[in-house]
């Protein structure tokens, strides 16, 4: 077999006895950019202690290291590497339970997989022919049954390529690949970060394969994949677009139950006091988030994006504006008639615009996101036929929406309209960016002649619509 690859120590992380250095990224396998976890096996146990597991337990363990061969060897050196863990400490969590599934992933018409799952878990009991010191829960490596527990931390496969072939010693570096899925910050965020690596591999063999069904099948795929993974990053972001206030510390909100209990409450100078500063502290984070406007330069679509996001920053804040503990803070206040609610009034007004505005922008501009789509995977002569359906839907969101209806905006989304055509037409022409002298020279003047012929149609598509809204500016 192969030996593991060898990485110096990361400078980072400093050697430790139960752990490998900390492996860089390589590029050998994907997804190997995890730090190192902390090793729970390789304690001393007592013999008292583990003179306590019973023989015929102690005797089927060692019968499960007599039965390790090279091949199961190969699947623990791995795992070891990429957990950052010591060969002889994955080897105790493997001998921990039956080697059946081993069995049955190396034979022919197996198992396709032998997944592991490396995450706090209970431990197996003295059944495993060892004595487990420590916790009764800790990190352990294990064999994957996701229907039976939540994935909170790594999971480890190997994938076979062919099972009608057996997995031996000789090619399982052949016929077998290995992957990993960190689930420890949260489900979403670990499938875009996966796909996101496999990303730059599904771009490099689509730049290999020259066929004319690749020519066709790419651009689409690029986008649906790309688009994919904005969608998996909106969820993972969806957490952090969700404003969260400072908590009111040292205030017994059940004490403010009532209208009574707010009456007694104003009339504490301490609480007051306490109070006023809990809302000068919410009133400087919902301003900062009020005034804070991001600039959007991309196609319409990021439009889009960018309203939805604004609109789930300010729903959070007016949440927490119509909360009991605001309520409570704004009634007491009011009470005692302090000075600091002088700009409260003012602030919650600016911010339920804000979610009016990001509300119905996101209402109308959802009808571009069907239309708008051609511009992101079709050819030009494609777009063409698809422009009328897209003045359409901007004329219906400039006659019938309450903030898109000035010239100002509704010019902007035509500016990011265009730029998506132009980024089109030269994704088109460039074989999605790649060098038009590494083309054959007859398709390139084909594909510009293609270009030259919709330039008019599109040109003409625009000036007509402008022409319309002009005169209906004129006119009002």
């Amino acid at each position: 077999l192969p030996p593991p690859h060898h990485h110096p120590p990361h400078p980072h992380y400093p050697p430790h006895p139960h752990l490998h250095p900390h492996p860089p990224p390589c590029g050998c396998l994907a997804l190997c950019f995890f730090p190192p976890l902390p090793c729970v096996s390789g304690h001393l146990v007592p013999v008292s202690f583990y003179a306590q597991v019973p023989e015929n337990h102690k005797h089927a363990r060692k019968e499960r290291k007599e039965h390790l061969g090279p091949a199961h060897r190969y699947v623990i050196n791995m795992l070891a590497l990429r957990l950052g863990l010591t060969p002889a400490a994955v080897e105790q969590f493997i001998l921990d339970f039956s080697l059946a599934p081993f069995d049955n992933f190396f034979a022919i018409n197996g198992s396709s997989t032998l997944a592991f799952v490396y995450q706090e878990a209970k431990h197996p009991g003295i059944e495993c022919g060892r004595a487990i010191p420590g916790p009764r829960k800790a990190l352990r490596l294990v064999h994957a049954n996701l229907t039976k527990k939540r994935l909170t931390g790594i999971y480890c496969t190997f994938t076979r390529v062919r099972v009608d072939v057996a997995v031996t010693a000789d090619n399982i570096h052949q016929e077998t690949f290995f992957s990993m899925f960190d689930a420890r910050d949260g489900f979403h965020k670990a499938i875009k970060n996966s796909f996101s690596n496999l990303l730059p591999s599904f771009q490099a063999l689509l730049k290999i394969d020259k066929s004319k069904l690749r020519a066709k099948i790419k651009p689409n795929f690029e986008h649906i994949f790309k688009h994919s993974l904005m969608g998996l990053d909106g969820k993972v972001t969806i957490h952090y677009q969700n404003v969260k206030l400072a908590e009111a510390k040292n205030v017994d909100f059940s004490k403010l139950a009532s209208f009574e209990d707010m009456t007694l409450a104003a009339e504490n100078s301490d609480l007051v006091k306490q109070l006023e500063g809990i809302l000068i502290q919410w009133y400087k984070q919902i301003d900062q988030v009020a005034l804070k406007q991001g600039l959007v330069t991309d196609g319409p679509l990021s439009e889009l994006d960018y309203w939805r996001q604004a609109l789930l920053k300010f729903h959070s804040i007016l949440s927490h504006i119509n909360g009991a503990q605001c309520k409570a803070v704004i009634t007491v206040l009011r009470l005692n008639r302090s000075k600091s609610l002088k700009l409260w009034p003012m602030l919650e007004s600016r911010v339920t615009d804000n979610y009016n505005e990001a509300k119905d922008n996101v209402k109308f501009l959802d009808a571009l996101e069907k239309v708008c789509q051609p511009l992101y995977t079709s050819d030009p002569a494609t777009i063409v036929k698809s422009v009328q359906n897209i003045i359409n839907a901007v004329q219906m969101i400039h006659m019938v929406s309450r903030y898109y209806h000035t010239s100002q905006k509704i010019s902007s989304i035509f500016i990011k309209v265009t730029n998506q055509m132009i980024i089109a037409c030269r994704r088109y022409i460039s074989n999605n960016g790649a060098a038009i002298w590494d083309q054959d020279v007859q398709n390139v003047i084909m594909k510009i002649q293609v270009r030259e012929t919709t330039r008019p149609i599109l040109f003409s598509h625009i000036c007509s619509v402008l022409l319309t809204f002009i005169s209906e500016l004129i006119f009002s």
